[in-house]
């Protein structure tokens, strides 16, 4: 159901009325309000790192295509 619910968030930017019942339904109004919350949150950092071309310590490039 949350991959469910990202998957439709991130490419939508919207979730249907369908998969909110859903969600709402399994883990409640707050828990929902959370998820949003976290996701939004995951999206931002990581466009920061992306746009930054931010690596960690010592890594010179990604492990995977970018």
């Amino acid at each position: 159901m949350v991959h469910d619910f990202a998957s439709e968030l991130y490419d939508t930017q919207r979730v249907s009325d369908a998969t909110y019942a859903k969600a709402v339904e399994r883990f409640g109004h707050q828990v929902v309000i959370n998820l949003v919350g976290l996701l939004g949150y995951y999206a931002l950092v990581a466009m920061t790192l992306n746009v930054f071309d931010m690596r960690a310590a010592g890594q010179d490039s990604l492990p995977f295509a970018g």
